[in-house]
């Protein structure tokens, strides 16, 4: 019987928890801002207000992860909510303070602490569903055009961002062979865009849809790429499966058209 009357008494605390919690999704605050951080997760920027006496609510960008605390929230703010990106989640401060066994409380990552009975218990937080014709792996959820769907690269970064993701960007051997494993199951030929481009300095190839200009580290050129041929290829291209190397990578002209690979995290 104790074991259920603790249950219960942590659905009771729970739902009063989220009673107390105004949320906004794709609202920011403009102007009260003192701190931007990149987190793990909601819960980890949540947390950080909580225990911030002076972190009345916050920002979190689910695709870039950063965590912005303000010192206003809704009611002491002088500025109303403003539309933004609607990845973007606005939080006020719990009115609800973090209780003491969850302060001193040490979770993983991917886990919150909530007060059961006198203790502090980490919860896993739940994953995320890939929407309906994504594919998920590992942390992200990935979309990959059909034959029908040809952009060029300007395009397809557009594209992307209308449906809350981004032209994907591949920085490590283990994604890239996802994304080579995904395509010889579905791929008819052709190649795939993907996020970076050597506009601003020619061989210097950079990931320019998810954040800040980030320099491609990780690669898997085919032999003798990139070559910049006609002096005109600026972006990146995954060749199809009936290329001389299938699933490696080449440059290729920016303004023609491809098939192209979306990524959510």
């Amino acid at each position: 019987m104790m074991k259920i009357h603790q249950v219960l008494t942590w659905i009771f605390g729970a739902l009063l928890l989220v009673a107390e919690v105004s949320s906004e999704r794709s609202r920011q605050l403009i102007g009260s801002e003192f701190v931007t951080e990149t987190v793990k997760n909601f819960f980890q920027c949540q947390s950080l207000c909580d225990r911030r006496s002076l972190c009345k609510s916050v920002k979190y960008n689910s695709r870039t992860r950063a965590c912005t605390s303000n010192y206003r929230d809704i009611k002491s703010s002088n500025t109303p909510l403003t539309p933004v990106e609607s990845w973007v989640i606005f939080q006020d401060k719990s009115a609800k303070p973090v209780s003491s066994v969850c302060r001193s409380k040490s979770c993983a990552e991917n886990q919150v602490c909530v007060q059961l009975g006198s203790k502090g218990n980490c919860l896993t937080e739940a994953p995320t569903p890939c929407q309906k014709d994504f594919v998920k792996f590992k942390e992200s959820c990935y979309w990959f055009s059909s034959d029908s769907t040809f952009r060029s690269w300007a395009q397809a970064k557009v594209y992307c961002e209308n449906i809350n993701a981004y032209l994907t960007t591949i920085t490590s051997e283990e994604e890239d062979r996802f994304i080579m494993e995904h395509l010889l199951k579905n791929e008819t030929g052709g190649g795939y865009l993907v996020g970076a481009n050597d506009e601003q300095q020619e061989g210097s190839f950079f990931w320019m849809t998810n954040g800040e200009p980030e320099r491609v580290s990780y690669t898997n050129w085919a032999p003798g790429q990139p070559d910049n041929a006609g002096d005109e290829e600026d972006c990146i291209e995954i060749w199809g499966n009936g290329s001389p190397w299938p699933f490696s990578w080449n440059d290729c002209r920016c303004d023609l058209l491809y098939r192209f690979i979306c990524e959510q995290n």
